[in-house]
């Protein structure tokens, strides 16, 4: 789907992202971190190893916004919708869900 980097992207450290961590501010974050957690000080608790990852906001949210932005922004575009807004809603909320009995 995505062109991949020739490099293999390097696994996160703990010490590192501590570091990267202590210079983070909310809104102004340092490698996706946003500062400092309270889970650092849990023994042997290791942020990088013990933390899943959740795509629908690692990459859904994302894809989403991409989507919406390919959707709406190039009224020349393969995809441009934005004069069909009134027909999708109509469509969308004609949707009935099957229910069970």
């Amino acid at each position: 789907m995505f062109p991949q980097n020739k490099k293999p992207i390097k696994h996160r450290k703990m010490e590192r992202m501590i570091k990267q961590a202590s210079k983070a501010r909310l809104r102004n974050p340092v490698r996706g971190l946003k500062g400092l957690s309270c889970l650092y000080i849990i023994p042997r608790f290791n942020a990088p190893k013990g933390v899943i990852t959740e795509s629908l906001h690692n990459t859904f949210a994302g894809v989403t916004r991409l989507f919406i932005k390919t959707m709406v922004s190039n009224p020349n575009g393969k995809w441009y919708v934005k004069g069909q807004i009134t027909d999708i809603n109509k469509f969308l909320l004609s949707v009935k869900c099957k229910t069970s009995k």
